[in-house]
């Protein structure tokens, strides 16, 4: 741990990239460090002058001329940057028009301010950098191993220095250097002070001494709450009270149920998945969710209490197992640790896994970590996902520097901890941190006869090979360079049995056995139904067909309601009771309809040619 005041500088500016693994690097930094003396300096940028001087112009095109230096336009777009003309056309006749130059530079709301923009934020990235290299600006003692002197996002900027006032002064000059060039000033409105460890007095020196205000945390970072400890129910309200707004939007317009569905499968759920890639999100807070999704969906009332018809763990089954495709959260939150475990792995070139690399796991391997007194909560909760991430994690050897020769499994074998036993190490001689490199150039192996058979399976590291690969189960025997979400679901989730009757289709399940509960004889496809049908339009009675068309409508709809039934309330009907419902359903029907004739003056009651038919009908 090392000692003395450190620094975070967090400024507000008007671009860059924002990242997920920036965010994660903080929260498991600030808890770190909470303990230490340091400071946060929360700052935001204005605009003193509103047009950039022209020599800090000169400079930023000049540094985007040496960039471009090797393509062959890269001429053509310099001038694009200085030479600014404008176009006139008098009346819309071509011939009549004319150019001329701008003289007053780029103002702010020009289509081409955001570039520029963040062209000058390079310039301010090279002086941070120079005064890092020349010593002046001390980085943060967690900044050096990757070496972090600031981060740039959507609309902030984060410097990091020591607490001490002569590396603060070099941060203030930069900036102050800085607005000279660009006319971008620090906005004493969003400054803010942020300390910690150290006493009253220096609280009061130090905020003097830079003229901002103090305040404390935790803070509002991105959108997401940034804490250096565990975040509480309170810190979840915001997101939750937007989840609550845009339901209750949706409860005022007339949506269908698909309509509903896909609302929380791409809105909702997008919300809660984009905190998850961040935190470790709690069950009260998923339950929560589920819970107002439930009502939504089934009562467009995010406030009622009226219980469902059917529970939610179903409703969130596939399709092909009788639900309506949503995932339950809870159970679906624990893809995102997996992901963030694959992301330490796959050497995704992401500034979190850097600085938990070099800060946090070191040389030890991850499978060996312990959680100590400074590891975040959210780190903790990764490490309890380890051995569910095993399943699916196995790396390919090339030049064999990063895979641990024991605790990585990267063989046809499990790990060859779990597959030796714990005294593989020392029977083996071979250190247990130990790398497949290291042990393959200079360790001599011993008689374990199966460890010899999986390591000749496996072509020896390479250096000319590249780094090794990390791969992803993505089904029985089938790992991958990639992580896919569904793939690795659909392996964690315990599949139910399939029931025959939901696997059907309406034409299987018309034609199979349940259709000979309503009749004696039911058609045995398409074919045979439309014979009987022709067949019973030759009659001496009047209207028989329509008759005979409505008995196949409602047979269908009997069926239907018999195959929900054996589903979703395991009940199932006698053939009497369903012949009975059936013959119901043709009576309320027919009780309504009067058959006229087109050629005569008569007419018949539906129901009393229903009768007529009766005995020939139900014999069908």
């Amino acid at each position: 741990m090392a000692k003395g005041p450190s620094a975070m500088k967090k400024m507000e500016t008007d671009d860059a990239v924002k990242g997920d693994g920036e965010i994660m690097k903080w929260k498991d930094a600030l808890e770190s460090v909470s303990d230490k003396m340091g400071l946060i300096f929360k700052m935001g940028l204005i605009f003193r002058d509103m047009s950039y001087e022209s020599e800090f112009i000169n400079e930023i095109v000049t540094e985007v001329k040496r960039e471009l230096a090797a393509s062959p336009y890269g001429e053509r777009r310099r001038n694009g940057l200085v030479r600014i003309s404008s176009c006139c056309i008098v009346r819309s006749q071509p011939g009549n028009h004319g150019y001329f130059k701008g003289k007053r530079g780029l103002r702010q709301g020009d289509l081409l301010s955001p570039y520029l923009f963040i062209l000058s934020m390079k310039v301010l990235t090279k002086m941070l950098d120079r005064g890092a290299a020349l010593g002046h600006l001390v980085p943060h003692p967690k900044c050096h191993s990757p070496a972090i002197t600031h981060l740039a996002f959507a609309d902030d900027v984060m410097i990091f220095t020591s607490g001490e006032p002569q590396s603060l002064q070099t941060a203030i000059t930069i900036l102050h250097s800085f607005r000279l060039f660009s006319g971008l000033a620090i906005n004493r409105d969003k400054t803010e002070l942020f300390l910690t460890g150290v006493n009253a007095q220096q609280v009061a020196n130090l905020s003097s001494f830079l003229g901002i205000r103090l305040d404390t945390l935790s803070v509002r970072y991105l959108g997401v709450p940034l804490s250096p400890c565990k975040l509480s129910k309170h810190d979840y309200q915001p997101l939750i009270d937007k989840i609550k707004g845009k339901l209750s939007n949706w409860s005022t317009k007339f949506l269908s149920q698909a309509g509903k569905t896909q609302l929380i499968s791409s809105v909702i759920y997008g919300l809660v998945n984009a905190w998850s890639s961040i935190f470790m999100l709690p069950k009260h807070f998923l339950k929560k969710v589920d819970s107002l999704c439930a009502s939504f969906l089934w009562k467009s009332n995010i406030t009622s209490k009226t219980p469902s018809h059917i529970s939610w763990d179903k409703i969130c089954l596939p399709r092909q197992e009788g639900g309506i495709g949503l995932r339950k959260l809870a159970k679906y939150n624990n893809i995102f640790r997996l992901r963030q475990i694959w992301l330490l792995f796959s050497n995704s070139g992401s500034l979190w896994v850097a600085w938990m690399r070099a800060n946090v796991i070191r040389t030890i391997s991850f499978w060996d970590l312990k959680p100590t007194s400074a590891t975040s909560w959210n780190f903790k909760k990764l490490l309890t996902a380890r051995e569910e991430a095993r399943l699916f994690l196995k790396l390919q050897v090339n030049n064999g520097e990063k895979t641990h020769f024991w605790l990585d499994d990267w063989t046809n074998l499990v790990p060859l901890i779990q597959h030796v036993g714990e005294m593989g190490p020392r029977l083996m001689r071979i250190p247990r941190q130990a790398r497949v490199c290291t042990v393959v150039a200079g360790a001599r192996l011993d008689r374990i006869q199966q460890v010899h058979e999986a390591l000749a399976d496996i072509e020896p590291p390479d250096e000319n090979r590249g780094n090794d690969r990390a791969l992803w189960k993505h089904g029985n025997n089938d790992y991958k360079g990639i992580f896919s979400a569904r793939k690795t679901w659909l392996q964690l989730r315990s599949p139910k049995p399939l029931n025959s009757l939901v696997s059907r289709g309406a034409a299987s399940l018309f034609f199979s056995t349940m259709a000979g509960r309503c009749w004696d004889n039911p058609p045995t496809g398409l074919t045979d139904c439309i014979s009987w049908i022709i067949a019973n339009s030759n009659t001496n009675i009047r209207d028989k067909p329509t008759i005979v068309k409505l008995l196949l409508q409602a047979t269908i709809y009997v069926i239907w309601q018999e195959r929900n039934n054996q589903i979703f309330i395991h009940e199932a009907r006698s053939s009497e009771r369903i012949r009975w419902k059936l013959d119901k359903a043709l009576r309320n029907i027919l009780l309504s309809i009067i058959l006229r004739h087109p050629n005569t003056t008569g007419s018949t009651h539906g129901l009393n040619l229903y009768f007529v038919c009766y005995a020939e009908i139900m014999s069908i």
